[in-house]
């Protein structure tokens, strides 16, 4: 994706934002790097400055969905070679009739659910489980929108259990 070139500014700090600046930021999140930890880095940009340069320019926002969803597939790729790790190495266990010690099997689980979890953060689309939950309130109290939120969030997560069954 183009990514445009930074405009002037009345007044002010001059942005750091250009094309250069943007493309290391995408190259950064696609390699699975958090915008957090990128903003920490020396030489990058600030959160908050991040968060306006997404506000600002449209087009680094979209370019920077897109670099998250191509890192979330990284990590799902990870996640599923642990999976076919741990099934040959059990096959293997199996095959020699040697017993599989469950603390390997708890750590294989704990590290798959970790790059699940990085996926999802990433691209919660496809890679979580979360439902949404709309809920309208024309209620002029902010307690009964409340108590109507979570009414609906109760009513979201029965379906789900009733579903499960």
């Amino acid at each position: 994706m183009a990514i445009r070139n930074f405009q002037k500014t009345m007044g002010g700090r001059p942005s750091a934002y250009g094309p250069e600046m943007a493309n290391k930021i995408l190259s950064l999140i696609r390699e699975g790097k958090s915008e957090a930890k990128i903003c920490k880095m020396p030489g990058m940009p600030s959160a908050e400055a991040l968060r306006l340069w997404k506000k600002k320019y449209p087009d680094f926002l979209a370019a920077t969905i897109e670099a998250r969803r191509f890192s979330a597939e990284l990590y799902n790729d990870r996640r599923m070679d642990l999976v076919k790790e741990l099934i040959e190495k059990t096959q293997l266990h199996e095959n020699e009739g040697i017993s599989f010690p469950k603390g390997v099997v708890d750590g294989y689980k704990v590290a798959m659910q970790e790059l699940a979890r990085e996926a999802a953060i990433r691209d919660d689309h496809r890679f979580s489980d979360r439902q949404k939950v709309i809920a309208e309130v024309n209620s002029g109290s902010v307690g009964d929108g409340m108590d109507a939120v979570y009414a609906k969030m109760r009513e979201a997560v029965e379906a789900h259990k009733d579903a499960g069954k």
